[in-house]
């Protein structure tokens, strides 16, 4: 059987493109034919079977293990029949496209089992006939790739077998990283929308509840890729024991892309993926720029806090406060420097100049914390100009953090003109802000903030001030790389997020989402520049772009989702226009993206849910208490304006405390925040619907209708539309013409999907058949 597989696997890589992408197998009920009609489909056979017996997957463990550029991998599943009669059953597992195969092995209680290889046409043709067989649109997704398949012995009931699939692949370099990427299997079951308690049709395959494990844990030898791993789509905890370094990515996201840094240890490296839908528009790109790892020295810090001890600070705020600048005291080194402002209706400071950190300053400055008092008006504009007054000499990172919970009211009271003053006076400080409670001025925190190459931070009263500062303190620390400016050369590189001049600190990765353009595919050079403490430094990678590529959805949505961020913030610094609030609209209908102009609201805990919307829970870090609402595009103006004006949930819970303008400027900011700064897909996944309204496949969002069917959001009346028959053959070329289509197909049997500027319709109705009008409608050919 090796032999054999290992010729018609060397075959498949000649044959695919370079991305390893894995699936999780399938148990497949034998009681029933697999029907074989060719070339004309033969209609489903009925299949009368017990209605509760079905095998459910309850486990799947992906465990691989890293060498040199070659990933051994193994894939371990565990099913157990949940019905009442003994059955048969073969498990069908999808080869990962482009996997080089080394050694293949199929284990099934503990015993070798012989199993059969096939090339992706054979596998077409028997995917094929199952999916009729089973009318499961899950199945759909494996489509056009290889396959492994292997027969069950008899499974009594409640009787579990394990199922362990081995394979090396050879990982590709996306620039200067490794990329690691594998596809886990879809929680629940997809496109059937059965309770826990219903039946299943005849001849269906329980998929595992959303509650089975699923796990992807990564390791490999520290001293061969000694730099911290990065994941775009995924949370990575990371467990180093001597020299072995062990990744465990956790997430909601099917797609698992870790990067591992490898370029010289002596130089800095870039990762980069590319994701190009259409090769007629601008394709979207996500950088990791890593420090180099190896340094001489990093950059000393003048660190200098301002902290509100107003009246409206007294009692559990101030305690926050004191505690949040000792944290912020901790993440000091022996060369950095420091200053404390505390303002109220006056301004006091710590020192009048920076103190360097020694063991002696930095107790003082403990006592001076502990001695604060809430009282008195809130004087931001002279704390602004008390902290930005003294200047740092070059060769010193400058950082300011502002924490107040109020608005202005003693000194200038202006917004604006508090921004102006401060953006003259800060030179080459990076201000950071922190607005404590809704009772801040968000618009001015938020402005001064990103006018001074820093972030903004919003919490509420409940949540933990001194842990906020304090990973905001130890992030800062060690700036090996200030001032990074990134160029490219072989494409045009534009809508760089953020943009701007940033800093890049020791351990950490610095992850910038852009814009780019050329024609077809093309080599380009990604080119770095900052400044070190040792003088400048830069270094550039090669990449290879694609044509036209629909790998890598996530990073068009990333970018989508910063750049909402900047907009909104935009937004509420110069106001509306019909230009701005048309491309807010547009980002956040095409990716699924909450804004405040796609009708979102911020309702408190306990509210009722408004019963016409879809509830998208916010990421971490971003939105934790609340949940936010947002209304479907479609839905009628006077609803829109009901639930933009923050009364709908009024009018359905009479209890409910309509928020005030403040509460909501407040929470849009906080919003708009954690979008500008998102790194992840993980925290998308968290903020896509899970109440299965609502979700984000291949790029469209899709949103569920009363009937149970999927309808794309960026549906609208004009466009020319395509009916075809689902289950025909019309249904089966789709996948072939536009592969994207497998994902969102896989949702059901009733879909209403744009493709660039036709509305594919699938249903009961419609052609079996595309002519060669459909063909040329669907790839613009």
């Amino acid at each position: 059987m090796h032999a054999i597989a290992r010729t018609i696997l060397a075959t498949l890589i000649l044959l695919a493109p370079p991305a390893l992408a894995g699936a999780q197998g399938r148990v497949i009920p034998r009681p029933c034919p697999v029907p074989r009609c060719e070339p004309v489909p033969c209609p489903p056979p009925r299949c009368e079977r017990p209605p509760a017996e079905w095998v459910e997957r309850t486990s799947s463990e992906v465990r691989a293990t890293l060498k040199g550029r070659v990933l051994s991998v193994e894939v371990r599943e565990k099913f157990v029949n949940r019905g009442g009669a003994l059955g048969e059953a073969d498990y069908v597992f999808p080869l990962p496209r482009d996997a080089a195969f080394r050694d293949l092995a199929l284990t099934i209680g503990g015993e070798q089992v012989t199993g059969e290889v096939m090339d992706a046409g054979k596998a077409r043709s028997i995917y094929e006939a199952i999916v009729r067989q089973q009318r499961d649109p899950a199945l759909v997704e494996w489509i056009g790739q290889g396959m492994l398949r292997a027969r069950i012995f008899p499974l009594p009931p409640g009787e579990e077998r394990e199922v362990t699939v081995r394979f090396d692949a050879v990982i590709p370099l996306e620039g200067d990283a490794l990329r690691i990427g594998y596809v886990t299997a879809r929680a629940g079951s997809a496109g059937q929308s059965q309770p826990d308690d219903a039946a299943p049709r005849a001849g269906s395959v329980r998929r595992a509840p959303a509650g089975g494990a699923t796990s992807f844990v990564l390791s490999y030898d520290r001293s061969e890729f000694p730099r911290a791993p990065f994941s775009p789509t995924h949370r990575l905890e990371v467990d180093d024991r001597g020299d072995r370094r062990t990744v465990q990515a956790s997430g909601a996201g099917r797609e698992v892309v870790i990067l591992l840094p490898a370029g010289e240890r002596r130089a800095g490296s870039t990762g980069v993926l590319a994701h190009r839908p259409e090769a007629n528009e601008a394709g979207y790109m996500l950088l990791t720029l890593t420090p180099p790892a190896i340094r001489t020295s990093s950059m000393p810090r003048d660190l200098t806090f301002v902290v509100d001890v107003s009246g409206s600070m007294s009692g559990a705020k101030i305690a926050q406060a004191r505690a949040a600048g000792e944290r912020l005291l901790d993440t000091l080194h022996p060369e950095d420097r420091f200053r404390i402002v505390a303002f109220s209706t006056d301004v006091q400071s710590f020192r009048p100049d920076f103190a360097r950190a020694t063991a002696a300053n930095v107790r003082e400055a403990r006592g001076f914390l502990q001695e604060l008092q809430a009282r008195g008006g809130t004087n931001i504009s002279g704390a602004m100009d008390e902290a930005l007054d003294v200047a740092s000499p070059a060769g010193r990172l400058p950082l300011v953090l502002l924490l107040t919970d109020g608005e202005p009211t003693v000194g200038i009271r202006n917004p604006d003109a508090i921004a102006e003053r401060s953006a003259e006076q800060r030179g080459r400080a990076r201000v950071f802000t922190l607005g404590l409670g809704s009772d801040v001025n968000s618009a001015l925190i938020e402005r001064l903030a990103l006018q001074g190459q820093g972030t903004p931070f919003f919490v509420t009263p409940s949540e933990n001030v001194e842990r906020t500062v304090a990973n905001l303190g130890e992030r800062l620390t060690n700036p090996v790389l200030t001032d990074v400016r990134v160029t490219a050369r072989g494409i045009q590189l534009g809508g760089l997020l953020p943009a701007g001049g940033q800093d890049l600190y020791a351990g950490q990765e610095l992850v910038l989402l852009a814009r780019w353009t050329g024609e077809g595919e093309r080599d380009a050079e990604i080119r770095v520049q900052g400044t070190s403490a040792d003088g400048p430094v830069s270094w550039t990678t090669r990449v290879s772009l694609p044509g036209r590529s629909r790998e890598h959805a996530f990073v068009g949505r990333l970018w989508a989702t910063r750049r909402v961020g900047w907009l909104s913030a935009e937004r509420r610094l110069r106001g509306p226009s019909e230009e701005l609030d048309e491309e807010i609209r547009e980002l956040g209908t095409r990716f699924g993206i909450p804004t405040e102009l796609t009708s979102y609201l911020v309702l408190e805990p306990g509210m009722e849910h408004l019963t016409s919307q879809s509830v998208i829970a916010p990421p971490p870090g971003i939105l934790p208490a609340p949940a936010m609402a947002v209304r479907s595009a479609g839905a009628p103006a006077a609803a829109r304006d009901e639930v933009a004006a923050g009364s709908g949930s009024s009018a359905r819970n009479p209890g409910a405390r309509t928020m005030s303008t403040n509460e909501a400027e407040f929470m849009k900011a906080r919003q708009a925040a954690g979008q500008r700064s998102v790194v992840s897909a993980a925290e998308l996944d968290a903020s896509a619907a899970r109440d299965g309204e609502t979700v984000v496949v291949a790029g469209h969002t899709m949103r569920r209708t009363d009937g149970g069917g999927w309808v794309d959001m960026r549906l609208s009346e004009g466009l020319p539309r395509l009916k075809v028959r689902a289950w025909s053959a019309a249904w089966f070329e789709l996948m072939e013409l536009r592969p994207e289509l497998k994902e969102v197909l896989a949702l059901g049997e009733s879909v209403q999907v744009v493709l660039d500027a036709v509305v594919v319709e699938v249903g009961d109705e419609g052609v079996e058949v595309l002519g060669r009008a459909d063909r040329s409608r669907l790839t613009g050919q």
